[in-house]
């Protein structure tokens, strides 16, 4: 058993600068909300495609995304829309959006991910490994890559996303950065091309043809 690595006060991440204005209206999430972070973003993807695609529910999708939370608390930030955990965002700077063996350890990403690798079938890692390979076709360095946005279903179409969503841009356009991020659902493409984002690619990913739309900041489209 590998025993988790603890940030100290002088060791947290600054990869990410400062907090801009509309950041500092979110709620900064900490290790001591991971259990209920987990349980809106299961909630929150109960019905994503990718999800329903490798057959993961309930406490699975959450400790699918246990890891990414995980990982994130250790090499990103993570915010709330404010105390009541209305809505979960995830961000990370660039040289930490490719999720490497060691820091998957050292973040302790790796327990839940021993707790639901049964479901890692072939098809499921090949798959994985195509999502992080054109992914890093496309990126320009330096970035923001939002890892993870989602809301509780109950939370949904009230503002909570968009209010998450505009504290990211506002940092990036402060710092002269891009952010990418990729969906699976189609309707999600729509709602982020109004935020100013346009796609990069669209693919198909294999063995379960679901499609997959790669997004980045508009103004950085054509770099």
């Amino acid at each position: 058993m590998v025993e988790m690595v603890q940030l100290k006060k002088n060791e947290v991440n600054t990869d990410l600068g400062q907090e801009n204005n509309l950041l500092e209206n979110l709620y900064p999430v900490s290790k001591k909300e991971l259990k209920e972070v987990c349980k809106v973003l299961g909630d929150a993807f109960s019905k994503d495609p990718l999800m329903e695609a490798w057959d993961l529910k309930g406490e699975e999708i959450s400790k699918m995304y246990e890891m990414f939370i995980r990982y994130c608390l250790r090499y990103g930030r993570v915010y709330a829309t404010s105390e009541e955990l209305e809505g979960i965002m995830a961000m990370l700077p660039s040289k930490y959006g490719n999720m490497r063996a060691w820091q998957i350890i050292r973040s302790g990403a790796i327990f839940p991910a021993l707790k639901i690798y049964k479901k890692f079938d072939k098809k499921i890692l090949e798959t994985l490994k195509v999502m992080e390979e054109e992914k890093t076709n496309f990126m320009i360095h330096p970035h923001l890559y939002l890892s993870v946005l989602g809301v509780s279903q109950k939370n949904q179409r009230k503002g909570f996303g968009g209010k998450m969503l505009r504290a990211l841009i506002e940092k990036a356009e402060n710092e002269g950065l891009p952010i990418y991020f990729e969906t699976e659902t189609e309707g999600n493409v729509q709602f982020y091309k109004k935020c100013g984002f346009e796609v990069i690619k669209k693919i198909t990913l294999p063995h379960f043809n679901l499609p997959m739309w790669y997004l980045v900041s508009k103004k950085y489209r054509s770099l």
